[in-house]
Order: C-alpha cells, then sequence, then structure tokens
C-alpha cells in the first residue's frame, strides 16, 4: 500500500503539471459553400442566376449617426461634442447572399414576377426580407431620433425589391436577406427562384423558369490554446461536426 508520502508526491506533481499547461478553449465556426462546382450559377432559357462571393463587407452596410442612451436621449461627450455611433441593418440570426440576375431575353423581366425561396436542412421554408421590414425592426430596437436618419443611409443597399426591372443585356444584383430559425443548421441548404418569364393579355403565366442552388453549411470546432495571458491564440485542432 502506498505511503502518505508517496500519495502526497503524487498530488504535488498532478497539480505542478496541470498549472503548466497552457489553457485550451474552443470556437464554433460556420462555413458555407457551393454543393458541388458550378453550381452557384445557372442559366436557363436566356436568364442566368448566380450567388456571389462577397469579399467584405461594403461599407454601405453601416450608417454614422448621433448616439442615444438607454432613455433615448442623444448623447454628448464632457467636451460637448455629440457622440456618434455605426448602425446596421443586419442582426443575429440572420444570412445574408448577394444575387445575380441577367437578363438575355427579347424582354424585360419584373422583379414582381420573380420569387425567391429559401429551404433548410429541417425544410422550413422562408421568405427574403424587405428594406421595409428591416427597417421596421431597426426603429423598434433604437427608440432614437437618429434611427430615421440611419434608415435613410441604409436605404441605399440594393435589397431585393420587387419594383424593379431587369431590361434585356442587363444584370441586376442585390442581397437577399433571410432569418432562418438557425443559421447554424448544418446540412444542404436550397435557394429557389421562379422567373415567369411570360405572361398572356389576362395576366395568365404561359412560362415559368426555376432554378436550385444548393449550399452545404459544415460546423467547425476549433481548439486553440494561449501560452500566456493577453498572446494571440494558437490554433491546435480542427474538428468537423458530424450529423
Amino acid at each position: 500500500m502506498p505511503s502518505l508520502g508517496c500519495i502526497l508526491f503524487a498530488i504535488i506533481v498532478s497539480l505542478l503539471v496541470t498549472a503548466c499547461t497552457p489553457p485550451t478553449f474552443t470556437r464554433t465556426r460556420t462555413v458555407w459553400k457551393p454543393y458541388a462546382e458550378g453550381e452557384s450559377k445557372q442559366e436557363k432559357a436566356g436568364v442566368i442566376v448566380e450567388l456571389k462571393h462577397a469579399e467584405e463587407v461594403p461599407e454601405s452596410f453601416f450608417a454614422t449617426v448621433r448616439a442615444c442612451d438607454q432613455s433615448g436621449r442623444l448623447l454628448i461627450d464632457g467636451r460637448g461634442i455629440p457622440v456618434t455611433e455605426k448602425v446596421s441593418f443586419a442582426r443575429h440570426g440572420q444570412f445574408w447572399k448577394l444575387m445575380a440576375l441577367t437578363n438575355q431575353t427579347g424582354h424585360v423581366i419584373r422583379l414582381n414576377q420573380v420569387t425567391i425561396r429559401v429551404f433548410d436542412p429541417a425544410g422550413n421554408q422562408l421568405e427574403p426580407l424587405t428594406t421595409d421590414d428591416l427597417s421596421a425592426r431597426l426603429l423598434s430596437e433604437r427608440p432614437c431620433s437618429s434611427s430615421p436618419q440611419a434608415v435613410n443611409q441604409l436605404r441605399a443597399i440594393k435589397i431585393f425589391d420587387r419594383k424593379w426591372e431587369i431590361v434585356p443585356g442587363t444584370t441586376a444584383t442585390f442581397w437577399v436577406v433571410f432569418a432562418p430559425p438557425s443559421i447554424r443548421m448544418a446540412g444542404v441548404w436550397k435557394f429557389v427562384i421562379t422567373v415567369l418569364d411570360k405572361v398572356d393579355e389576362a395576366g395568365r403565366t404561359t412560362q415559368a423558369t426555376q432554378f436550385e442552388l444548393r449550399g452545404v453549411v459544415t460546423q467547425f470546432i476549433d481548439t486553440y490554446t494561449r501560452e500566456r495571458p493577453f498572446a494571440q491564440p494558437k490554433l491546435i485542432e480542427t474538428k468537423e461536426v458530424t450529423l
């Protein structure tokens, strides 16, 4: 039977090893990629639909306006200078995708005859949010007299609008915005775009073209270590989350 001294020695060694081991922590990240090569762009009946990759967030996504306190009063600093802040339409839980529609037909494509839907891996059908939807949310969440000014600036973002028309030989590039139950849901996401190509004099659709563009959302858990306080974290392991 080990003596008490041996047991204490083992405990001390274990504590020293633990104390000398750099702490670790994990982060979960979500990666979107096309389901198959070339699936982000399709052409049918003279119409080209493309999901584009945005390298960085455009400056137009942010509006700089006067800041308010929790009571909605405009803030000034100790020198009497107004305090400003950046405001955005984008919120956690939304995802924004840049889409392009090219009209190579001989007629005008009206976006009020285009439907865009997203189906998440659970089968939920999602409709795009409009600029009015995003404006209403910002105004409700930010009761400040400078919020309408922010909304006016943010209307410069080209978000899917049914009032637009695409004349032959041109491309319309715009953002589509969705608020799914979970943007981190791993699996296959499907964009379904339907273009009503021809409508008769009575308003009946005589031809419709449908596009399906799929993407895969994969989750990864990255494990980091930090050798000392305030040091840059170092990636030591990455694991894909399997369904």
